[in-house]
């Protein structure tokens, strides 16, 4: 798939995510409202209890980012939309979890000195170590 593509499914699947916590959220409010409403209460929670917007906006464009950048890393393994698309999705753990290999952490941190040869593991069959 090209990178292109790729982004925008990745973008997508983030906006995805996004949305569906923000459902859950207005869902959430909207219990509240009913249940207060079938108490008696006259005061109803508003919606700023359940949704704080800068604070929506800034997880949504950092879903949205993280789902485009997931996107271009593995957009030569990506075949598909729905793939695309979920992968986006899944963008800020799949980045978390490609960090956390020992090679990429160390290429981040020190650059062009981990571009060094790194020897091969030997693979040892087990009818040679009896």
């Amino acid at each position: 798939m090209d990178p292109f593509t790729a982004m925008s499914l990745g973008a997508a699947g983030g906006a995805l995510v996004e949305a569906i916590a923000v459902f859950a959220r207005i869902n959430a409010w909207q219990d509240e409202r009913q249940q207060k409403r079938d108490n008696g209460d006259a005061e109803l929670p508003p919606l700023s209890k359940f949704v704080d917007l800068p604070v929506l906006a800034t997880v949504a464009l950092s879903r949205i980012l993280l789902g485009a950048l997931a996107g271009l890393v593995f957009h030569e393994q990506l075949v598909g939309a729905a793939a695309t698309i979920a992968v986006g999705a899944s963008g800020p753990m799949l980045l978390k979890q490609l960090g956390s290999f020992k090679s990429v952490r160390e290429a981040v941190q020190h650059g062009a000195d981990s571009r060094k040869a790194v020897p091969a593991p030997v693979l040892v069959d087990e009818a040679e170590t009896r």
